[in-house]
């Protein structure tokens, strides 16, 4: 473009792409009058000023948040803010795991590639980096991150990577060590897609994880599937790809292995079902045993789904992406291996009022609590559980950080049940750390 004389450059940017690991802008050049500059400036300085105050004013939420302020809530609120970790290789973290023994916490950030190690303070629950590993070729898009019964191995699914990734884990430091990554270039034959999330059998011989089946080009090539492996000797071998006939398994999101470690639950947000697969323990192999399609209005976009220690209820929330959303509870018949429905609690409802997007799900070690997390409203909501009858009642719903909505994606509690921790997602590359108790009054 020629540029008049006298005229001002006014460079907008209107694509960009990437070639290799840089992203390439390009702008679009147009002039502006002289007469106009004046005011081009003042408008330029005011939308300055505005961001400015913006941030500062989320400076200050975050200040107060990290003394001990009551989340804003529907309610009085029981759970306070104790700190918030903001990074900026966070920025995608959803799964969390916490080792059974409280002292780490692990975070996988999907837009960065990137898993964190943090340690845990006992006594205020707040977080510190141990370490970061950034491993793109593997990690991209990683969701998720769970740890082996033993504690000891440690296992990664990411859909950008189309992999599954096993890891050492280190007790004492908290530190990990990658031992094998399985891609869709690996084992080409097997055609993993979309690797969502995934778990480890009760006795730790055997990882699944779930692949939606989703391809970045907008078509399924591949149908959706729970992908077994083996677990041995630090390496795990594929087994199966466990499919189903139909539409139920479509876009599948949650698993959970009962206690028993002889069942298998998975949620399917497109599917519209909860499924209960038979696990073989001597080689991993699943079978269809029960498909769950009622209530309808619960189980369409069903993504989280988790079991009480006891294993007689089932848990799923709903509504991330599709459905009015909320929590569905099931009770489970370990003789007859079935599912009932016992009752739900819908997005609206008393003490869900502010609640929407249903994304994941986690129960306190006592059971005495359940947190849910709605992603589209930014908020956790806190039902009471009664541990005999499985049944819940909704207290509050609290939004974690009131400025920004779809700012909140995974949750899990400390093993102790005196803190919760609630990831960030794609909008908000941070952990919030929730205390369940009272905090001290400041001297």
């Amino acid at each position: 473009m020629t540029l008049r004389p006298g005229y001002y450059p006014l460079y907008v940017p209107v694509k960009n792409w990437k070639e290799g690991n840089n992203y390439v802008v390009h702008s679009q050049v147009y002039s502006i009058m002289p007469t106009f500059m004046p005011t081009f400036m003042s408008m330029f300085k005011s939308l300055l000023l505005a961001a400015f105050i913006v941030c500062a004013s989320d400076e200050s939420v975050l200040a107060q948040a990290n003394n001990g302020e009551k989340l804003p809530t529907q309610s009085s609120s029981a759970l306070h803010v104790v700190q918030n970790v903001e990074l900026s290789s966070l920025k995608g973290v959803v799964g969390l795991a916490i080792s059974a023994d409280g002292r780490f916490l692990y975070a996988p950030g999907y837009m960065t590639g990137t898993i964190h190690v943090f340690s845990i303070d006992p006594k205020s629950g707040r977080l510190e980096l141990v370490e970061k590993q950034e491993l793109l070729k593997q990690l991209a898009g990683a969701t998720d991150f769970c740890l082996s019964p033993d504690g000891k191995l440690g296992l990664t699914s990411a859909f950008r990577s189309k992999a599954a990734t096993l890891f050492r884990r280190d007790a004492e430091s908290g530190r990990l060590a990658m031992l094998q990554s399985i891609t869709s270039q690996t084992e080409k034959e097997k055609g993993y897609q979309w690797p969502i999330r995934g778990t480890f059998s009760t006795d730790g011989k055997f990882a699944y994880v779930v692949d939606c089946g989703i391809s970045q080009s907008f078509f399924i090539k591949n149908a959706p599937a729970v992908l077994v492996f083996k677990v041995a000797d630090e390496k795990i071998e594929f087994v199966e790809s466990f499919q189903v006939a139909g539409y139920s398994l479509a876009n599948v999101r949650g698993i959970a292995v009962h206690p028993n470690g002889k069942h298998i639950f998975v949620t399917t947000s497109d599917g519209k079902s909860l499924l209960l697969l038979g696990r073989k323990e001597a080689t991993g192999k699943l079978e269809l045993v029960q498909n769950m399609s009622e209530p309808k209005d619960m189980l369409e976009g069903a993504m989280s789904v988790l079991t009480d220690p006891s294993g007689k209820f089932v848990y799923a929330l709903s509504g991330r992406f599709r459905g009015k959303g909320g929590v569905a509870v099931f009770a489970f018949d370990e003789q007859r291996a079935s599912l009932s429905f016992l009752e739900s609690h819908l997005s609206g409802s008393a003490g869900l009022e502010q609640f929407k997007g249903g994304n994941q799900l986690a129960l306190s070690s006592d059971g005495l609590r359940l947190y849910a997390i709605g992603s589209t409203s930014g908020t956790i909501s806190t039902f009471k559980r009664d541990p005999a009858a499985g049944t819940l009642i909704a207290m509050e719903t609290n939004a974690i950080r009131p400025q920004w909505k779809e700012s909140v994606a995974g949750v899990i509690v400390s093993p102790d049940s005196k803190f919760v921790y609630v990831s960030g997602g794609e909008k908000d590359p941070s952990i919030t750390v929730l205390s369940t108790s009272t905090p001290p009054k400041p001297e």
